[in-house]
């Protein structure tokens, strides 16, 4: 039972405690790069925008640092603008002041648009200590999810959408979100000892039928969503 228990808070434990405050409410494009790559930049603070992150705030609060365009639409539009008041330091319930950088600095390393549940809007996604991942509904940003690269595993954005990632030593969650941004997870894990269990959404499972479930999700893994990820250095 107590391994149970641990697979089904491990995902709500990470959701809670990425990038020191994203939810609280108290770039361009020098670089890019997959978000793997990004992830591996995070955990070893070497982020190319390390060596031009100081200790102060280098928020532009009048920088564009996405762009509108109007063969978009209303609604894309919206969502950038929403978004760049976010990465100004103007956004009134996210301050990106409250998020901390890697190297312990004040904002965030990277960002990225990318349309997670194919509505046409795109999402900002962020790194930092961690990814965040925001949105735009009813006329505002919201956010939907966090991952602590410190605490918890790398995490690849699929084609389709989805968000892989690894759980711990042995475990790995499957997300996706629907056009309300509902989140949706499934998650499965093997057996770290000889005397340990296969899990698939907090059941145990024989190791033949861990193999059939879990093949679908693997093969998506494969499958790596094109990306342009953006230092964030306010310079």
């Amino acid at each position: 039972m107590m391994k149970k228990m641990i697979w089904f808070l491990l995902p709500l434990m990470i959701l809670l405690v990425s990038c020191n405050g994203a939810g609280g409410s108290s770039g361009s494009s020098l670089s890019t790069g997959t978000s793997s790559e990004l992830a591996s930049s995070a955990k070893s603070s070497s982020n190319p925008a390390s060596s031009q992150t100081s200790t102060t705030n280098s928020v532009d609060p009048t920088r564009e640092y996405l762009q509108t365009d109007p063969s978009h639409g209303a609604a894309y539009n919206a969502a950038i603008t929403a978004y760049n008041r976010f990465l100004q330091g103007k956004d009134e319930t996210f301050n990106i002041n409250n998020m901390t950088t890697a190297e312990g600095h004040i904002g965030i390393n990277g960002f990225a648009l990318f349309d997670l549940n194919g509505d046409g809007v795109p999402e900002l996604l962020t790194i930092c200590q961690g990814y965040n991942v925001f949105s735009y509904q009813d006329g505002k940003m919201v956010h939907w999810y966090s991952n602590n690269l410190l605490h918890g595993g790398p995490i690849t954005f699929l084609e389709n959408g989805a968000l892989f990632v690894k759980q711990g030593v042995t475990g790995y969650s499957y997300i996706t979100f629907g056009q309300n941004g509902t989140m949706s997870t499934v998650s499965f894990g093997y057996p770290n000892t000889e005397d340990e269990p296969y899990l698939f959404n907090n059941q145990e499972v024989s190791k033949e039928d861990w193999d059939n479930l879990t093949k679908r999700y693997f093969d998506l893994a494969k499958r790596p969503a094109s990306i342009e990820w953006h230092d964030y250095t306010g310079n």
